[in-house]
């Protein structure tokens, strides 16, 4: 989500609503901030806050009235929703946060889609060793639940992986993950599993395999 984005829309709505929209109460949060719902970022969420105190007129008794509703149900919304993150610290030695779930749109890229599209977010060779090495993996529910140092964990499903041909193939028993390292000048390295084991392997970059993305930056330690 583009926060800065969403922020900027949400106060356009917000000032629009404070000239004399008729919404109220339930209706006129939705209407500044319609994402609001799905959004688990608090930043946004107590920016609205501030504005719509800080703009309310205290002359205006109903405009007063109204947006304390709002501001009450906003507030509560931040007492009620936990806090998520795409990014699970697993308390690597590198760092390295994973991202919770796969990518889907679309579900399987070839090597160079991959590379082309998310750079370096896709995991390097060294980061799946890493992973592999450091964290317990638990077959469960067609794939692995990757358990971290810290208790924390990630679910790789076991999507299986596409042909050029378009077929789809070994979906909820084998896992095949890119790496961002080209192994030769025609493969590229993959995360691959099954419920006997992981590995790292060499396979042709014209394959669909799954993505799932790494933050380098976010934790360093």
């Amino acid at each position: 989500m583009d926060y800065e984005k969403a922020y900027k829309e949400a106060l356009e709505r917000a000032e629009k609503a404070m000239r004399g929209s008729d919404v109220t109460n339930n209706d006129a949060i939705l209407f500044i901030f319609p994402e609001l719902e799905e959004s688990e970022d608090e930043r946004i969420r107590k920016e609205i806050v501030d504005y719509l105190k800080d703009f309310i007129p205290h002359n205006d008794l109903d405009l007063v009235r109204k947006s304390k509703v709002w501001i009450e149900w906003l507030e509560k919304q931040g007492e009620q929703k936990p806090i998520e993150s795409d990014w699970v610290d697993l308390g690597l030695p590198s760092g390295t946060l994973w991202k919770s779930s796969n990518e889907t749109n679309p579900k399987f890229y070839t090597y160079v889609e991959a590379i082309e599209k998310f750079g370096d977010q896709l995991p390097t060779k060294e980061q799946w060793e890493e992973l592999k090495n450091n964290c317990q993996w638990a077959w469960a529910d067609n794939g692995y639940k990757v358990t971290g140092p810290n208790g924390n964990s990630i679910f790789l499903p076991a999507a299986g992986y596409r042909f050029l041909n378009g077929d789809v193939v070994r979906s909820e028993t084998y896992g095949s993950y890119w790496a961002s390292n080209p192994s030769n000048s025609t493969d590229a390295w993959s995360f691959d599993f099954k419920r006997l084991g992981v590995g790292i392997y060499s396979y042709d970059r014209c394959l669909g395999q799954s993505v799932r993305l790494v933050n380098s930056t976010s934790k360093q330690h």
